[in-house]
């Protein structure tokens, strides 16, 4: 499946995704185990989607998953022992479409 980016400048509020559906940043995400705070970064942000089941994605076209203080320390000051944050940028330190 290709990724559909959706570029942002700054630290937006919302964005429209390719399919037109409009998001907006939350600071938490409630989810069946409970509420988790999303990892705050600039250009993208992390929300919930039903189109394909049940997921959470990044505005990076990233898939979204939940780590440990461990995973997010060098982004962020402590938060929660578990945070929302975007895969891509988890595991390379960068978005899918390779902004920081």
């Amino acid at each position: 499946m290709p990724v559909s980016v959706v570029r942002n400048l700054g630290r937006s509020r919302q964005a429209t995704l390719p399919n037109g559906r409009v998001v907006e940043r939350q600071d938490t995400l409630t989810l069946r185990d409970g509420v988790h705070a999303c990892l705050p970064t600039d250009n993208h942000f992390v929300y919930t989607t039903t189109h394909i089941g049940s997921a959470m994605m990044c505005t990076c076209g990233a898939p979204a998953i939940i780590v440990g203080y461990h995973a997010y320390k060098q982004y962020s000051s402590y938060i929660g022992n578990e945070v929302i944050m975007c895969q891509a940028y988890a595991m390379q330190g960068r978005h899918a479409d390779n902004s920081t």
